[in-house]
């Protein structure tokens, strides 16, 4: 089977899955049905009839991309937009579905190159893993478009299985959360492997999402001092942390600040979400 259609298979599967278990919104239970009885027959018999029939791997992959975005666009809706005029702006990339905004987030090379002295390929996947071959792994050298898509898919598996276990690591249940928390810690996993941040999850558990969120931001260590995480990457950590706090928040970057232990950086900035 190519791997456009295993990528759509998989896709799907999920969907259903997350109904079945109660885990999306009537409205997306209604995008996710109308997918599964009309939409995946008409774009399956349509790709097998004519797409292949012309054996075009990019008209192939750009169908899969486009029925993948039917799916996600009932799952994931667009953020609401803040009500208050004059308030501050959020991030375009705010309004994107989970996936866009983790590859708009990760950004997306076909080469592989050095991250922090690690080789990654594609959408943030880590070539470490050897997940594709040593081969391919040599600086410089390129992956497919497909080939980086799948890799894409499975880390996305693996960091949501983290997350589900992290959580049951410190204590929480992932399917208790909304889907804005849900997505958070997903993308913290995807970004950072594991986040087993006591104060935060003991926040997350309590239902204080907006603490949660400021939890995360907090250095732990030094009084006043954002946490590593912001300060190696701000503007995504401030993206995931209006997520993490079930969209009460908006965060942005503040004035610089000398803090307790002497150096200095970037503040936080919050702002109650409007939306």
């Amino acid at each position: 089977m190519p791997g456009w259609k295993k990528r759509l298979a998989g896709r799907l599967g999920r969907v259903a899955a997350s109904a079945a278990t109660g885990g999306m919104s009537e409205q997306a239970l209604a995008g996710a049905r109308l997918m599964r009885r009309k939409q995946e027959e008409r774009a399956m018999d349509h790709a097998q009839a004519v797409l292949i029939a012309l054996d075009d791997e990019r008209v192939q992959q750009k169908l899969a991309d486009l029925v993948i975005e039917i799916v996600e666009a009932a799952e994931d809706p667009p953020g609401p937009a803040p009500s208050a005029p004059g308030g501050p702006v959020p991030p375009a990339v705010l309004s994107l579905p989970f996936r866009k905004r983790v590859e708009e987030h990760e950004g997306l090379r076909l080469d592989v190159h050095l991250v922090d002295g690690i080789p990654h390929v594609g959408i943030g996947h880590n070539c470490s893993t050897d997940s594709i071959p040593d081969e391919e792994q040599q600086l410089g050298m390129t992956i497919s478009m497909e080939l980086c898509r799948e890799l894409f898919e499975d880390d996305l598996d693996d960091a949501e299985h983290k997350a589900r276990r992290t959580c049951r690591q410190m204590g929480a249940d992932f399917d208790s959360f909304s889907p804005a928390v849900r997505e958070a810690l997903h993308e913290m996993c995807f970004q950072m492997g594991s986040v087993k941040w006591s104060g935060m999850f003991s926040r997350l558990k309590s239902g204080n999402y907006a603490e949660a969120a400021r939890e995360a931001l907090r250095s732990g260590l030094v009084q006043g001092k954002p946490s590593r995480w912001f300060l190696q990457t701000p503007q995504r950590c401030l993206n995931v942390c209006h997520f993490l706090s079930d969209r009460q928040l908006l965060f942005e970057v503040g004035p610089a600040a000398t803090f307790a232990d002497g150096s200095s950086g970037p503040t936080v900035i919050e702002h109650p979400w409007a939306g």
